[in-house]
Order: C-alpha cells, then structure tokens, then sequence
C-alpha cells in the first residue's frame, strides 16, 4: 500500500467515512474533482470553506494558524464554525478529491507547506482603531482643512521600519496614507497593510515592497481616497521577508 492510500485510508478512519462514500461522491462531484485545484481560487464561500478545512486533513497539529494566514492571506474574516453535517460533507469531498485526484493530493502538501512557510516568516502588528491626533507641526497647507493631520504617530518596528500615517483633504476628497520607512532596503520586505471601515466587515490589503524603493530612498508610500480617517479605522500590519 503506497503512503498517498495509507494516508488516506487513516483518514477515512478518523472520520467514520467508508470507501464507498468516496465512489458515490466522485459520480456526483466528477468534473469538479477532476479539476480539483480551482477550489483555491475561492470564486465562494464553497471553495473557501474547502479551502480552510485542508490544514485539518493535512496538518492537525497546526491547522488553526494555517486556517488564520489562510484568512489573512484573502483579507476576510471568519463566517463562525461548520455544522458537523457541514464538515462531514467538506471532509469527503476533499478525501475523495486526493483519492481520485493524485496530483491534487501532492498539491496540497505543498501548499501547506508554503503556508506554513507564511506563518513562520510573517510577523504581524496589531494596530486598534486609528484615529487623528493632532496636526503635525510645520506641515499646515493653506488651510486647516487640508493641513495634514497626524493620524499615527511614529513608531520604530526594531530591526525593520518605522510606520505611520497622515490624512489630508485634497479637492474635498479625504486622502489617508500610510507610509513607511525601511532601515535596511536590502532586506527584501513586504510590508501588508489591512485596514477597514469601522463599519464594514471585510478590509482591504496594500503592500509596500522594499524592492520597489528608489535608489538612495528608503520611504514608501500609499494614498487611499474616502477612507475617513476623522470616523476612525482599523489597521493591521504584518512584516514579511521575500
């Protein structure tokens, strides 16, 4: 018995799913099975779902951080735990997919294998709710209104950066941007940024690639329109090596 059955054979184990289960959902699920991959482009919240129960069937033993840089990877949150029978059908379709489906089985070893890479070498920065603090001296525009205004201060990340953010108005249009500055452009870093609405429930992600950086600067810089900064936002950093 070659390692691909006797993995899969001690999962159907765990699971109280039998063999036969496998063949009645590869004749209802063949297409999809066959090209079993697509799930990872996660068009919704099926494929998603499917996606975030890999780790469990490949690596239990750390699943929920996989699961957590799954989610941060996409920028979403959580929707709350499966139903057991949800689970149950999750399991079997992704059991039947690496029975039927050898090179998707190699596939998701891999895959986890880089995702654990992501964990291991992503440091992250928990930022609450920002919220202006005053107008930075020396930096007024031609009014109060487009002066630009601390929303961050500066903060020293050791060994990496320091981060900050400003807000203005630039033609009624409110203008938040996130800056940050590399001690080291050399070192190859994507700095993600996450942030959101107060209001909403999904964020949205900007990076800032070290490689990106100018000969002899070492800043860079992103501007995102209609953020309003004045009701508060939220912002997670996180710090990678390329």
């Amino acid at each position: 018995m070659n390692k691909r059955i006797t993995f899969i054979d001690k999962l159907l184990k765990q699971y109280d799913i039998a063999l036969f289960e496998l063949s009645q959902c590869y004749e209802k699920n063949k297409e999809s099975i066959d090209n079993a991959k697509k799930i990872f482009e996660c068009k919704d919240d099926y494929e998603i779902n499917l996606v975030l129960t890999v780790p469990e069937l490949i690596c239990p033993d750390i699943a929920e951080e996989l699961q957590n840089q799954v989610l941060r990877n996409m920028c979403i949150r959580s929707e709350g735990e499966n139903t057991e029978e949800e689970l149950y059908k999750l399991r079997l379709w992704l059991i039947t997919a690496m029975y039927f489906n050898p090179t998707f089985f190699v596939y998701l070893f891999n895959w986890c294998y880089f995702l654990e890479y992501d964990v291991t070498n992503a440091n992250k920065y928990v930022r609450p709710y920002a919220k202006p603090e005053k107008v930075t001296e020396g930096m007024a525009a031609s009014s109060d209104k487009e002066a630009i205004k601390e929303i961050r201060k500066k903060e020293v990340i050791e060994n990496y950066g320091e981060f900050w953010i400003t807000g203005h108005e630039e033609n009624g249009v409110q203008i938040t941007t996130f800056h940050f500055k590399f001690y080291n452009p050399k070192d190859n870093l994507t700095i993600s940024i996450n942030y959101r609405r107060k209001e909403d429930e999904d964020c949205s992600t900007i990076s800032l690639n070290s490689a990106d950086l100018k000969e002899g600067k070492t800043i860079l810089k992103k501007d995102i329109e209609n953020l309003n900064y004045e009701k508060g936002f939220v912002v997670d950093l996180y710090i990678s090596k390329n």
